[in-house]
């Protein structure tokens, strides 16, 4: 090879170096910065997605806890809704052989008295047992305003059976004070519950 063509060659490779060179130098950093950028954005969207997993497993867990808890409450004021009737409803059968107890006793035939008593005795059995349930489910000053309202049945039924004919009339403001009282607990009980008062229009 001549010296003029070793000399073309050696400034080609050195020009081409060059040119190759600049060429790195100016598209690999910048090649390189946005690899990196792509990187740093691939990781960081990793991150979100992990984060985003976490938070929406602890709003699951969160909405499993409140539905549970939900549940819970629904049921139980359910229990004590279908308690608190089905006393009210021995209450009213108490209420009814009690004043027809007072009504054949004042009438005074025998035979009579003895079924309403019968019928006194069976309404303040089934009054007992569903008091007996309010107890469990329900606040003392319900289980209170019931015994207090089966006392009373109980003492003028006897007052009844021993002749004193007067007791009912007599004990009337006591039974609308009393039965006002077994009201006001049992709404009170179904609305501190449900969280809701009770619509009385």
């Amino acid at each position: 090879m001549s010296p003029f063509l070793f000399s073309v060659a050696v400034i080609a490779g050195v020009v081409a170096s060059q040119i190759i060179s600049l060429i790195f130098q100016s598209y690999l950093p910048a090649y390189a910065k946005e690899k990196g950028k792509n990187l740093a954005t691939h990781e960081d969207i990793q991150k979100l997605v992990e984060q985003v997993k976490a938070v929406t497993q602890a709003t699951k867990k969160i909405e499993a806890d409140i539905s549970t808890g939900v549940w819970d409450r629904q049921k139980r004021w359910e229990l004590q809704r279908d308690v608190l009737f089905e006393v009210g409803r021995k209450l009213i059968g108490l209420e009814k052989a009690i004043l027809s107890m007072s009504s054949v006793y004042q009438v005074g035939v025998r035979e009579m008295q003895n079924i309403a008593s019968e019928q006194v005795h069976e309404a303040l059995k089934q009054f007992d047992e569903a008091r007996f349930l309010v107890e469990i489910v329900c606040t003392k000053k319900t289980t209170d305003a019931l015994g207090k309202y089966a006392l009373l049945v109980t003492s003028t039924a006897k007052s009844l059976s021993q002749g004193q004919l007067d007791v009912w009339s007599e004990n009337l403001p006591s039974f609308d004070q009393r039965k006002r009282a077994v009201m006001s607990a049992i709404q009170l009980e179904l609305t501190a519950t449900s969280g809701k008062p009770l619509d009385r229009s």
